[in-house]
Order: C-alpha cells, then structure tokens, then sequence
C-alpha cells in the first residue's frame, strides 16, 4: 500500500515538475508577445482629420430690396478753361524764362526777363505752351484752374445709366454731362467730361465719386461689392461658404447696378446664401 502511495505521488511529483518546466519555457514567448501588442499599439495608423477651407473674412448674405440706382465712377478733376497773356516785345526769342511748360504759376510771379526787364505773370494756373519767336505773335497759354470738371472713363453700361437717369446728383447737388468723346478708349471705356460739385477740389486731384441717378429698382437680389471678385478671365464670382464660414464653392455671377452701403446687384445665386467677403480682397480682385 505503501509502495502504491509512493508510485501515485511520484507521478504527480513529475507531472507538476513538467508543469513549471513548460511554463518556464513558455514564459519568454508570453512576455515577447505582451511587448510586441504595447509596441505594435504604438505605431496604430491614427485617423487623419479632415482640414476645411474657411471664409477670409466675415461671411455676409444675399437679400433682397430696393435700391437707388447709383453708378461708381473714378477719375480725375481737370480744367477744360484757357486763357493767353500775350508777349509785347520785339525779340520775344531773347527772353530768358525762369518758367516752362507744366509750370504752376500765380499772378504777380515773375516768369522771366527781356532786356533786365522782369516779366510778370497776369494769370493764375498751369502753363500748357509758350509761343515766343515772332513780335506780333507771343504768348503763354495758360490752363486755368476753375471752372473744374470732372473726367472719367465710363464703361458703356455705366454711360447708359447717366444718360437714362431722371436727375443726376452727388451728395444731393446735381450733376451734368459736359461732353461724351465720340471716340472709345483701348479698354472700352468712354472718356467723359461731368460738371459736379468741386468744394475743397483741386486742379488734378484723382477721386471716386458715386453719381445717383434718381431711379430705383425694387425687389432686387443685392449682396455686398466685397463679396464679388474679377478674374483674369474677365468674369464675375462669388465663393459660397456656410453661415459659419466654412468654404463650400465658387460661383460665377452676374452683376448690375450698386446702391446704397456698397451693395450690388447680383444673380446666378441664391437669396439668403452666405459668401466670402474677404476672398477678393486676398487675390486682388475686388470691385472698384
């Protein structure tokens, strides 16, 4: 019984110790495999996130209304006004001038000498010619500097607006065409001549004026200037966002007349869309 008993727990005895020596030697192999998952997490391609266009500046809405009609224009204040003092002397060629051409000059200013004479100016402005090689025949011509005019460059649709309007005024004075040239300019523009108001305006002062027309369109899709950009392909577009400024597309539209607070009139879009306002500005495209 006793030899039995022996035999039974030397059995067991042996299969535990078959036990230790298989997990010792499984051991290495488990860790190796724990390290391996730790490790293998470590370079888990992560999810890359999704990068979207914003708006450059506020987003800003179409809508309707009614607007006065108004046409942008940019040019220069010029006189169209001469005048001539004349050169009574018998060798006007031996003057010795202290003045030429472009010259700006006052009444009382000394423009030259004849003989240790000093010749005085008569007039005020800027000089456009001097005529000084015959007795009976010189003269200074002299651009003056009022009455001014205003001169543009009208494209043809901003022409017809003026010339249909029902009163042209700016800042609530009225305004008239002096003269349309029956020529058209390389770019397609028409140089125009409008008489406007000239308080604090200078000979050859450059400005942009908005001429008011008298009319108004009612009911009309308008949406800030600042959204609508010009490419070099001479086309109008929009860049559509989300009322969050998130960049959905760009459209092209078509433009018309401009009003009040620097809208314009747009379509090819919907009423109530949101657009880029500062896109334009970032290529430099915008409106003038």
């Amino acid at each position: 019984m006793k030899e039995k008993i022996i035999k039974i727990l030397t059995k067991v005895l042996k299969a535990v110790l078959w036990l230790v020596i298989i997990a010792i030697l499984l051991a290495p192999l488990y860790f190796i495999m724990r390290i391996s998952d730790q490790e293998a997490s470590r370079f888990t391609v992560q999810e890359i996130p999704t990068l979207q266009e914003t708006s450059y500046g506020p987003p800003l809405a179409t809508y309707r209304t009614t607007i006065a009609e108004s046409v942008a224009l940019s040019g220069e204040f010029v006189s169209e006004t001469y005048a001539e003092m004349p050169l009574s002397y018998d060798k006007p060629n031996l003057i010795h001038w202290y003045v030429s051409n472009n010259a700006e000059i006052h009444e009382g200013d000394v423009l030259g000498t004849y003989q240790g004479e000093e010749i005085v100016s008569t007039l005020d402005g800027v000089i456009v010619s001097i005529s000084a090689s015959a007795k009976d025949n010189s003269y200074i011509r002299v651009r003056l500097p009022e009455p001014l005019l205003f001169k543009t460059n009208c494209t043809t649709t901003a022409l017809d607006s003026l010339n249909l309007a029902v009163k042209l005024t700016v800042s609530n004075e009225d305004v008239e065409i002096v003269r349309t040239s029956f020529q058209r300019n390389a770019d397609g523009t028409i140089t125009t001549l409008l008489r406007v108001p000239t308080a604090k305006r200078r000979l050859g002062e450059k400005a942009n004026i908005t001429v008011y027309t008298g009319l108004s369109l009612k009911n009309v899709l308008v949406i800030n200037k600042d959204c609508v950009y010009k490419k070099n392909n001479g086309k109008y577009y929009m860049r559509e966002v989300t009322k969050d400024g998130y960049y959905l597309r760009e459209v092209e539209v078509q433009i018309g007349r401009e009003g009040y607070n620097n809208a314009i009139c747009v379509s090819g879009v919907e009423e109530g869309s949101y657009f880029d306002s500062g896109y334009g500005f970032v290529i430099g495209g915008n409106l003038e």
